[in-house]
C-alpha cells in the first residue's frame, strides 16, 4: 500500500498567517498536477484571458505528456486530478464556461517555478 506524503504549502502558510487559522496539511502536487496548472495559465495568457474548456485541457494535457510512461497506461487520470485541484482550491470553473487558476493555484505554480 503506497504511503501518502504530506507537506505544508508556502501558499497555505501565508494564508494561515493572514487569517490566524490553524495550519492544515495536504498531499503533494506531482508533476501532472503542475502540468495541468501550467496548461491553464498558458492558455489564458495566449488566448486573451479566455478560459480553457475541459476538452481543450484534455487535448493539451495528453499532447504534453505524450512521451511519458503514464500516457501509455493512462495512469495520469486527468479527470480525478482536475477534480482534486478544484476541491483543493487551485482551480475554479467560472460559470461553467471554463477553468482558471485561483490565487492559491497561481502562488503554487509560481513557487514551483522558483524551486525548479
Amino acid at each position: 500500500m503506497p504511503q501518502c506524503r504530506f507537506y505544508i504549502s508556502p501558499a497555505l502558510t501565508r494564508y494561515q498567517k493572514l487569517t490566524n487559522r490553524p495550519t492544515l496539511t495536504r498531499m503533494f502536487l506531482d508533476k501532472y498536477d503542475y502540468v495541468i496548472l501550467d496548461i491553464i495559465q498558458t492558455y489564458k495568457k495566449n488566448n486573451k484571458n479566455e478560459l480553457i474548456k475541459l476538452s481543450q485541457l484534455e487535448t493539451a494535457f495528453w499532447s504534453r505528456i505524450e512521451h511519458d510512461d503514464a500516457h501509455s497506461t493512462r495512469s495520469a487520470q486527468l479527470g480525478e486530478r482536475v477534480a482534486n485541484l478544484y476541491l483543493d482550491g487551485y482551480i475554479m470553473n467560472k460559470n461553467n464556461s471554463g477553468y482558471r487558476l485561483t490565487k492559491k493555484g497561481k502562488e503554487e505554480l509560481s513557487y514551483q517555478e522558483m524551486v525548479v
